[in-house]
């Protein structure tokens, strides 16, 4: 079902069916963090010295209340580790086009002037895309060793007229730990500790293409 053709009664019911998950949610972890309370206060009051009892109790309490997100702190530390790779992208050439995509000052056009046509905005695209031919690899991309699911993906940009590769980065995309695996909203929605995917900024900002697609006049080897 698609929401947007929800009527008003069938939105009334998604608000009160998210909200109910809400509620289980919030429930859930106070009941985790009472029992994790107790069963710290439990262990802690074995020993009969106070120093020592109370500092057990603040020992163990929270590595109790942070238990089931363990797996998602480790993690942490490898997707960042992993994204270090994906801070940049490794340029090794760039196609020269003239004012068919820029103005005649250099300004970029696709998407800089929001009241262009969409028929132009198609026709630019189009243009695009015969030019650089884009390679994401695999359509399964490589799982990297760790405690949380972190799968690397590689994609490369080519000329589409002679083939030579302008362009190619690395980006990183994990499921979350168990507990976002099991009770989240699917494992391609990141964990709760850390984002979804990381990538290297000019690809964020949807600028590789226009920094391969550099302007300048067009010579006969480009023609």
């Amino acid at each position: 079902m698609r929401w947007w053709r929800l009527g008003s009664g069938g939105l009334e019911e998604l608000n009160r069916t998210v909200a109910m998950i809400g509620l289980i949610a919030l429930g859930s972890i106070g009941l985790w963090l009472a029992a994790s309370v107790w069963v710290a206060w439990r262990v802690a009051r074995l020993t009969k010295r106070a120093w020592l009892r109370a500092l057990i109790f603040v020992s163990i309490a929270p590595l109790l209340v942070a238990a089931p997100l363990a797996d998602e702190i480790i993690g942490k530390y490898q997707f960042e580790r992993h994204c270090e790779r994906a801070k940049d992208v490794k340029i090794f050439g760039q196609v020269l086009v003239g004012k068919e995509l820029y103005t005649s000052n250099g300004r970029w056009r696709v998407g800089s002037d929001p009241n262009m046509p969409l028929e132009e905005f198609n026709r630019l695209n189009k243009l695009i895309e015969s030019l650089i031919r884009w390679d994401r690899g695999p359509l399964s991309p490589r799982l990297m060793t760790g405690v949380i699911p972190i799968h690397e993906y590689e994609t490369r940009l080519f000329e589409a007229r002679t083939g030579r590769l302008l362009a190619e980065y690395r980006r990183y995309s994990n499921g979350g730990g168990w507990l976002k695996r099991q009770f989240g909203v699917g494992s391609a929605a990141g964990g709760f500790l850390l984002p979804q995917s990381c990538a290297p900024e000019i690809v964020q900002q949807n600028r590789l293409t226009q920094h391969l697609l550099s302007f300048g006049e067009t010579t006969k080897e480009n023609k």
